[in-house]
């Protein structure tokens, strides 16, 4: 976390000159980002907290308010953010911080979609289960997953490519 700042600083640069280069019919975000610590509430210190909703929250409203400000001018647009069902619902393998942030994503979306939708652009957000990602494999035991995917109607754990085609349908131009 301690690059952070120059890290989106970064990020919103590369991001201004990529729009620059862009015409309207190219203008498509997917934006995800997650951060998760496996910590009861009475675990988190405050900084774990912060850390966890720059990475999850801050950043993707800082992506988001510069790409809509390119794709206002051009009045098209599509950005899709990554949330979690844990945002929906709760957790069984995350920290409050965690769900409390991926929850945040949901509410920036619905008004992001609210104000932006007059300029032609569409806002959605997706909250997928539990995928099979490093950092789900860095924080649950191979036992743990298993516990997990018992859980699941269909007994496994999604893979990232089942997670794309949905996000790819928002992107496109039928969405």
């Amino acid at each position: 976390f301690s690059g952070y700042k120059n890290m989106i600083e970064g990020v919103v640069r590369d991001l201004r000159e990529y729009l620059a280069k862009k015409h309207s019919s190219e203008v498509k975000f997917v934006i995800c980002g997650g951060s998760n610590l496996e910590l009861d509430i009475d675990e988190i210190e405050i900084s774990e907290w912060d850390d966890v909703f720059k990475v999850n929250l801050r950043a993707m409203f800082i992506i988001c308010r510069e790409v809509s400000r390119s794709m206002k001018k051009m009045k098209y647009g599509r950005i899709v953010n990554v949330s979690s069902i844990a945002g929906r619902h709760r957790s069984i393998s995350s920290g409050i911080h965690y769900v409390s942030s991926k929850a945040g994503v949901i509410g920036l979306t619905r008004q992001l979609a609210f104000e932006l939708g007059r300029y032609g652009i569409n806002v959605n957000a997706v909250c997928p289960s539990q995928t099979y990602t490093k950092m789900l494999s860095d924080t649950m035991t191979t036992q743990e997953q298993e516990k997990l995917a018992s859980t699941i109607p269909l007994q496994r754990i999604a893979g990232i490519d089942e997670q794309a085609g949905p996000i790819m349908f928002l992107c496109s131009s039928i969405a």
